[in-house]
């Protein structure tokens, strides 16, 4: 469905419909996204946006996304489990997957979207500089590039990896042991 997906996030309806309403200050109403949301629901598509099923569910999600901007201007982009209480944060791994923002990385460190992108918009939209994500695929070419830097080789050249976000939890510094007896603390009883 052409509502999500093009070439370039920014390319895509949802992307400049959350850009034109909060930075060019256009109504909902007057974007390309939701007058094809509405178009779609009202040629009896369902599943379109969200859940919604009429013109004033869409609407309704319109309102919710600008709670989610406020809360974004206000406190930054946090990820979802930040966001839940603590009581809640025990609900496991796939519902909070589901409520993320999730990339995948090609081969060359590329980060490729996968969900979130209401809050990847948002975030883009109110020039955050950086915001939580969930890696969840990453392509056996870009795993090879982290096992060199891991043992101290040169990666293969695929582009620039200095400052990679899914580099951070790699210390130039810290062997493999090292690093796995600081995750995995052995002590004995």
């Amino acid at each position: 469905m052409d509502l999500y997906y093009a070439d370039r996030i920014e390319e895509g309806l949802l992307y400049r419909a959350i850009e034109s309403h909060f930075v060019d200050d256009v109504p909902w109403e007057q974007t390309r996204f939701v007058q094809r949301v509405i178009e779609y629901l009202e040629y009896g598509r369902e599943n379109v946006w969200q859940g919604c099923s009429s013109r004033e569910d869409v609407f309704a999600r319109c309102r919710r996304v600008e709670e989610i901007y406020r809360s974004m201007r206000r406190r930054g982009c946090l990820s979802y489990r930040e966001l839940m209480p603590p009581s809640r944060r025990e609900e496991g791994f796939l519902r909070f997957m589901e409520n993320e923002i999730v990339v995948d990385i090609g081969r060359g460190g590329e980060l490729l979207l996968v969900s979130g992108k209401h809050r990847y918009s948002i975030a883009r939209a109110l020039e955050l500089d950086e915001i939580p994500v969930t890696f969840l695929v990453r392509h056996a070419k870009w795993m090879a590039t982290r096992r060199a830097i891991v043992h101290g080789t040169d990666p293969e050249p695929n582009g620039s990896v200095d400052g990679h976000p899914d580099l951070r939890d790699l210390n130039e510094n810290e062997s493999m042991t090292e690093r796995a007896r600081r995750a995995l603390p052995l002590t004995s009883a």
